[in-house]
C-alpha cells in the first residue's frame, strides 16, 4: 500500500522534468557516488597499509642492522680468539716478535675489514699491524723495553718489514687503557668507545688477555674496530626518503647513524667529545632520542624490541627500538624511525586525484548522458565498430553512415583518419629501415675510432661507450651509476693524487652545463694500474638551444707522458731546452644519443641521426673514410682530405695511393690487398708525400663493415697524423746520443786535467814544508804555514780522488803493487786517528794477528786511502764506545793472504741507515 503513493510522488516530481534531465541525473549520481566511496575506502586502506608497511619495513631494517652488527662485532673477537688458539697450541712464541709480526701480517690479509691488530706483553714489548686508508700495511714495534722507542715500518711488496718511517720517543703498552682494561676483566671484553687517532672517526677495541698454565699473564691481544663502517652501512640501507636509523648506548651517546654528521664534536679544549643523540644535528634523530628519554626516563628499561609512534611538528613518526647485546660488554639500542609523511605523500596525491576524477566524472557523465539521450544508439554502434577496426589495423574498412549532421562528419573523419594512418605507417616503416641502416653505420664509425667515446644523457647517466672506451676504463656500461657515483664507479681520480675527481668538475657534467672543455688531469685506477687520460667534453644542443646530451672523447696519454719525462730528463743533463711535443694528440668527435623509446616521429629521429653523423665526421680530429668490399674509397671526411693533402675527388677510388711515399707504396698496397682478401681489420704506418714535397707519417686503421646477414659490405677506417710522435722519437734518439757524447767528453777532460792540477799543488806543499823547518818563524807565521800545508794536502787529496774517479770512468784504473810494510802502515794509522778518537771519548784499537807478515805485495797508496776513509767514517758516526780495526790472515792451502776486517763500532748508536751505503 505504501509503494503506490511513493510511485505517484516520484512520477509527479520527475514527470515534470525533461527526459534529458531524468536520463542524465541518475547516471551522474551513480558514478559520482561510486567514485567517492572508492576514493574514501582507498584513503582509509592506504593509511592502514602505511602503518603495516612501516612496521614491516622497520622490523626488516632493524633485523638487518642487528645481523650486520652481530657479524661485524664478532670479527675482532674471532681474530683475537684465533690468535690465542695459535699461541696456546705452541705454533707461536709470545716472546718472539718476528713470528708474531709474520703471523699478524697474514691475519690482516685474511680479515680485510679489521683496521688494526696488536700484541703487548708484560715485558713491555709490543707488535702491531696498522692498515692505512689506501690498504697498505705498517708494522709498529717496541722490541727493547729498556729503551721503549716506538718504531714504525712500511711493508714491502714481498710482505716483509721495509724501511723505517718514524720513531716515537716513548711507548709502554702496559700503561695503555686497553691493556689495563683487559687485565682488570681477565677475559675477552670491549674497551670504551673513543675517537680514533686521526680524530675523524670513532673506534672500539676488542681485547683478550692471555695467561699461561700457571695463570700468569703473558700479554694482551688488541683488535680495534672503526665505527664509521657501521655508519656507512646504515647510510646504504634504503629506508624511506627521510627515514633515519641510528645506534646509541644506554647513556644516550651516539655510536653510529645514517646521518652524514660525525657522532662527536670538538670542544673548547680542542679535544673531541662524544655527541648525545638528543643533541644531534639531524632534527629527526634529535626529536626521536628526546622522546625516548621522555617516555622511558632511563633507557636501561628497554629490554625487548619495541614499536612506538609519536608526533613531531604535527607529523606522526613510527619508531622501532631493538636492544643489542653480545655478552662481552656491548649493550646498545638499534633505533629506526620513519616519518608517516614519507608514505602518505602518494596517498594524499591519490586523494586529490580521486577528487579530480569525481569532478571529471560528473562532467563526463553529464555529457555522455546528454549525447545518449539526444542521439540514437545505432550510429554510435557503427562508429564503435569503425574504431575497433582501426584498433585492429583494418584500415581498408569504411564507415557507411547516411547522416548530414555531426555523426556523418565523424564517420567521414574516421575514414580520412584510417587512410592517413595507413599512409603514415607505411612511411614510418620505410623511415625506420633507413634509420636502422644509419645507426648501424654510425656504430661502425664510433667503434673504429682509436680513442674512447662516451655519451651522457641530460641527467648525466651514460648510455653508450665504444670498445676503445671500455678497454681504457676496464669495464663496460654502468647505467645505474648516478652523477655522484660516476667518479667512484669508474675509478676516476685527480692526476697525481689518491682523491676521486670532484663530481662537478667531471668533463661530462661541465659539458651538461654548456661548457666545451679539454682536461688532461684525470687518471683511471684499475687492477693496480694508473692510466692518465686526456678528455674533451662537448655539449650537444637541439634546435631550440637546449642541451640534449654530452659527448666525451678520451684517450690514454701514458705513452705521451713517458716520452715527455724522457725528454725532460735528457734536457736536464744537457742543460738545454728541447721543445716537447706529444705524439698522439687526438681530438674526439661528438656523438648523439636520444632515448629511442621517447621519439614521437621516425622522421625526426632520422634527421637527428644524419645531423649527428655530419657533426661527428666534421669535428673528428682524425680522418674517417669508407671503402666498398673491393677496397675502393667511396667516402672521406674533410679531415681525411686534409691529412692526405688533396681534395675529395683525388681521394676517392684508388687515387689516394698516388700520395703514398714511393718507398712505402708497395708495402701499403700489398697489406691492404691482403686485408681485403682475408676480410680482416687492417692497421699500418706509412708516409705521405704531398704536392709540395712535404712528408708526413700516417697511422691507418680499418675495421670490417658487415650487413645484418654477416656479409662484408665495406670497410670503415681512420687516418691519424703521427708525424709529431715520429719527430719526438727522432729527437729523443738525438738527445740520448748527445748526452752520451757529453759524458765521454767530461770523463776525458777530468782524466787529462787532474794530472795538470797536481803539479802546482805539490810545489806549494813542498815550499810550505821547507819554510816550516825555518827556526826564526814566530808562532803566527808557523800557524799560517800549517794552514797552507793542511789545505794544500786536503786539496791534493781531492784532486787525487777526482783523478781516481776519472780513471774509473775512463776504464784506466790500475793497481801499482809494490812491497808494503803493513805493520808500519798500521802504526801510522794509529798515530793519525788516536787524537781524533780521544776528542770524542772513544777507544781506538788497531791490532794484527801474530801470523800476519810484515811485508805484503799491494798498492800501498790505495790501501792507505781505503783504511783512512773507513776509520774516519767509523769515528765520525760513533757516539760512544770503541772502534776496532783487526788484521788477520786468510789461510788457504796454496796462498795464505792477510785479511782486513772493517772497523767495527761497538756502541748503542750505530751508523745511521742513510749513511751506511757511503760508509
Amino acid at each position: 500500500m505504501l509503494i503506490n503513493p511513493i510511485k505517484r510522488f516520484v512520477a509527479k516530481v520527475f514527470g515534470r522534468l525533461p527526459l534529458r534531465t531524468v536520463f542524465i541525473v541518475p547516471f551522474v549520481l551513480q558514478i559520482s557516488t561510486a567514485v567517492g566511496i572508492v576514493g574514501y575506502l582507498s584513503f582509509i586502506n592506504g593509511q592502514r597499509a602505511v602503518y603495516e608497511l612501516s612496521t614491516q619495513l622497520q622490523r626488516q631494517i632493524s633485523w638487518r642492522i642487528y645481523l650486520h652488527l652481530d657479524t661485524y662485532l664478532r670479527m675482532p673477537q674471532l681474530l683475537n680468539q684465533s690468535n690465542e688458539n695459535t699461541l696456546q697450541q705452541g705454533l707461536l712464541k709470545p716472546s718472539s716478535l718476528p713470528e708474531l709480526e709474520s703471523f699478524f701480517l697474514r691475519q690482516m690479509r685474511a680479515f680485510d675489514l679489521v683496521p688494526y691488530t696488536a700484541w703487548g706483553n708484560e715485558k713491555g714489548e709490543y707488535i702491531g699491524i696498522d692498515r692505512q686508508r689506501d690498504g697498505t700495511l705498517h708494522v709498529e714495534v717496541v722490541d727493547d723495553p729498556t729503551h721503549p722507542k716506538f718504531y714504525t715500518y712500511d711493508v714491502n711488496p714481498q710482505g716483509q718489514r721495509g724501511k723505517l718511517l718514524q720513531i716515537t720517543p716513548f711507548y709502554d703498552p702496559r700503561t695503555r687503557p686497553w691493556y689495563q682494561n683487559a687485565m682488570a676483566q681477565r677475559k675477552a671484553t670491549w674497551s670504551s668507545i673513543y675517537v680514533w687517532f686521526n680524530q675523524t672517526e670513532m673506534a672500539i677495541d676488542a681485547t683478550l688477555p692471555v695467561y699461561d698454565s700457571n695463570g700468569t699473564l703473558l700479554g694482551v691481544f688488541d683488535t680495534p674496530l672503526k665505527l664509521s663502517r657501521i655508519s656507512d652501512y646504515l647510510r646504504q640501507l634504503k629506508i624511506s626518503p627521510s627515514g633515519q636509523s641510528f645506534i646509541i648506548e644506554r647513556s644516550g651517546l651516539l655510536v653510529a647513524s645514517s646521518h652524514e654528521a660525525k657522532p662527536f664534536i670538538m670542544g673548547n679544549d680542542n679535544q673531541p667529545h662524544r655527541l648525545n643523540a638528543a643533541d644531534s644535528k639531524n632534527p629527526l634523530i634529535q626529536s626521536t632520542a628526546r622522546y625516548l628519554i621522555q617516555r622511558f626516563g632511563n633507557l636501561n628499561q628497554v629490554d625487548t624490541p619495541t614499536q612506538i609512534a609519536f608526533l613531531n611538528n604535527h607529523q606522526r613518526q613510527f619508531v622501532q627500538v631493538v636492544p643489542f647485546q653480545d655478552g662481552r660488554g656491548i649493550d646498545w639500542l638499534i633505533i629506526v624511525v620513519i616519518p608517516e609523511a614519507d608514505f602518505m605523500a602518494q596517498i594524499n596525491a591519490n586523494t586529490r586525484t580521486t577528487l579530480m576524477l569525481c569532478i571529471a566524472t560528473v562532467v563526463l557523465a553529464t555529457v555522455i548522458g546528454n549525447l545518449t539521450s539526444s542521439w540514437v544508439i545505432q550510429p554510435i554502434s557503427h562508429l564503435n565498430a569503425a574504431a575497433s577496426n582501426i584498433a585492429r589495423g583494418e584500415w581498408d574498412k569504411r564507415v557507411e553512415l547516411e547522416h548530414a549532421d555531426e555523426l556523418g562528419d565523424l564517420a567521414h573523419s574516421f575514414n580520412s583518419m584510417a587512410e592517413k594512418i595507413q599512409t603514415s605507417m607505411a612511411e614510418m616503416k620505410a623511415l625506420n629501415e633507413v634509420l636502422a641502416q644509419q645507426e648501424h653505420r654510425l656504430t661502425h664509425y664510433l667503434e673504429a675510432l682509436p680513442m674512447g667515446v662516451s655519451v651522457h644523457e641530460a641527467n648525466s647517466q651514460i648510455f653508450y661507450i665504444n670498445q676503445a672506451g671500455k678497454q681504457i676504463l676496464g669495464q663496460g656500461l654502468r647505467p645505474e651509476a648516478s652523477r655522484e657515483q660516476l667518479a667512484e664507479t669508474y675509478q676516476i681520480y685527480k692526476a697525481g693524487t689518491n682523491q676521486l675527481y670532484p663530481t662537478e668538475q667531471l668533463p661530462a657534467l661541465q659539458a651538461l652545463q654548456g661548457k666545451t672543455v679539454t682536461l688532461n688531469d684525470l687518471e683511471i685506477h684499475q687492477q693496480g694500474k694508473i692510466i692518465p687520460l686526456e678528455a674533451k667534453a662537448t655539449p650537444i644542443f637541439d634546435d631550440e638551444g637546449n642541451i640534449l646530451y654530452a659527448l666525451i672523447a678520451f684517450t690514454d696519454i701514458t705513452e705521451r707522458q713517458q716520452t715527455e719525462k724522457l725528454l725532460a730528463a735528457y734536457n736536464r743533463i744537457l742543460e738545454t731546452e728541447v721543445a716537447q711535443r706529444t705524439a698522439e694528440l687526438t681530438r674526439t668527435n661528438d656523438q648523439l644519443k636520444q632515448e629511442m623509446a621517447e621519439r614521437q616521429q621516425a622522421q625526426e629521429a632520422l634527421i637527428q641521426s644524419e645531423r649527428l653523423f655530419r657533426l661527428l665526421t666534421t669535428l673528428s680530429p682524425v680522418g674517417i673514410f669508407r671503402a666498398d668490399a673491393s677496397g675502393q674509397t667511396i667516402y672521406a671526411n674533410e679531415r681525411a682530405c686534409q691529412i692526405v693533402g688533396a681534395n675529395l675527388e683525388n681521394v676517392l677510388g684508388w687515387k689516394w695511393s698516388s700520395y703514398i711515399h714511393p718507398e712505402d707504396l708497395q708495402r701499403v698496397s700489398q697489406t691492404w690487398q691482403q686485408a681485403i682478401a682475408h676480410q680482416s681489420p687492417w692497421q699500418t704506418e706509412y708516409r705521405l708525400l704531398n704536392q709540395e714535397g712535404k712528408i708526413s707519417w700516417i697511422l691507418a686503421q680499418t675495421d670490417v663493415e658487415r650487413d645484418e646477414m654477416g656479409k662484408v659490405i665495406g670497410y670503415v677506417g681512420t687516418l691519424t697524423d703521427i708525424s709529431d710522435r715520429k719527430q719526438a722519437e727522432l729527437e729523443l734518439q738525438q738527445a740520448k746520443a748527445a748526452a752520451e757524447a757529453a759524458n765521454r767528453a767530461k770523463s776525458t777532460f777530468l782524466a787529462s786535467m787532474s794530472h795538470e792540477l797536481r803539479t802546482p799543488l805539490n810545489a806549494i806543499i813542498g815550499f810550505s814544508q821547507l819554510m816550516s823547518r825555518t827556526t826564526n818563524l814566530n808562532p803566527q807565521q808557523q800557524e799560517n804555514l800549517r794552514i797552507i800545508t793542511s789545505n794544500g794536502e786536503h786539496l791534493l787529496t781531492l784532486v787525487n780522488q777526482v783523478l781516481d774517479f776519472s780513471k774509473i770512468e775512463a776504464e784506466r784504473m790500475t793497481l801499482n803493487q809494490t812491497p808494503c810494510d803493513l805493520i808500519s802502515l798500521l802504526d801510522d794509522l794509529d798515530s793519525m786517528f788516536q787524537l781524533k778518537a780521544r776528542e770524542k771519548a772513544l777507544q781506538l784499537v788497531i791490532y794484527s794477528s801474530s801470523n800476519v807478515p810484515q811485508y805484503v805485495q799491494t798498492d800501498e797508496v790505495k790501501l792507505r786511502q781505503i783504511l783512512i776513509n773507513l776509520l774516519s767514517n767509523a769515528i765520525k758516526f760513533t757516539k760512544e764506545g770503541s772502534v776496532s780495526l783487526k788484521v788477520s790472515t786468510l789461510n788457504t792451502p796454496q796462498n795464505p793472504k792477510p785479511k782486513t776486517q772493517n772497523p767495527t763500532p761497538n756502541t748503542q748508536h750505530p751508523t745511521p741507515n742513510n749513511k751506511q751505503p757511503t760508509t
